[in-house]
């Protein structure tokens, strides 16, 4: 076997196919490195030939060979990031749209506000429902002009939601903004949006049962 035999049988080979092959002969024609170059060596050095350049060519294709496996190891954790990156985003978006679901779809009133300026950033159909109008009316709500809220010190209880995180439960008897007379089971907490405090009410109608309990209390006395 000469050189090209040889270089064509390492690079046919899973084991050695990535091992630089540096070829060194008498030979100067062309068509001789584009040969080697062909069979898959790196480098073509002619003779007579300086041990030192050897050497030097030698360390200059361990190290690109070394960078080499560097990007290689670099790209199969970009790629295994990306996948994770996609997985989870994935995960995400199936998880909101089970969120959302569940948030169109409960019985269970949900109103949130903006802590600071106090405006109503969510509300879904239970809620409307509750309080005898629409999403969108509810939406341009501000807690802070609901009778609701301004009634028996429920601001100052806010504010400390807002500030503690501590959570409260209270049933409330009012009339909503949009005329209707209700019972409803509320329980106030805070969570955070974009590191801002938020107030997140969960409402209960619970307006049947009360009458229904005034209804045997008449009907006792």
């Amino acid at each position: 076997m000469d050189g090209y035999e040889v270089c064509t049988a390492l690079k046919a080979d899973k084991k050695t196919v990535e091992v630089p092959v540096i070829f060194i002969s008498a030979l100067d024609e062309s068509q001789d490195k584009v040969k080697g170059f062909k069979a898959g060596g790196v480098d073509f050095i002619t003779k007579p030939f300086q041990a030192d350049e050897v050497l030097a060519r030698v360390e200059t294709h361990l190290a690109l060979r070394r960078l080499h496996q560097q990007l290689e190891k670099q790209n199969e954790q970009l790629q295994q990031e990306i996948f994770e990156r996609h997985k989870t985003e994935q995960e995400l978006r199936e998880l909101n749209d089970f969120n959302r679901r569940i948030f169109e779809t409960t019985s269970l009133g949900v109103l949130a506000y903006h802590g600071g300026t106090g405006q109503c950033v969510m509300a879904n159909p239970a809620a409307a429902k509750i309080a005898n109008g629409s999403v969108e009316l509810l939406l341009t709500q501000n807690f802070r002009d609901l009778p609701s809220f301004q009634a028996q010190n429920r601001l100052a209880v806010v504010k400390q939601i807002l500030k503690t995180g501590f959570e409260f439960n209270e049933q409330i008897h009012t009339v909503t903004s949009f005329g209707r007379e209700v019972w409803v089971e509320c329980h106030a907490s805070r969570f955070l949006n974009h590191g801002e405090p938020h107030l997140l009410l969960l409402l209960h109608d619970i307006t049947e049962q009360k009458n229904f309990q005034q209804t045997l209390q008449l009907a006792k006395e």
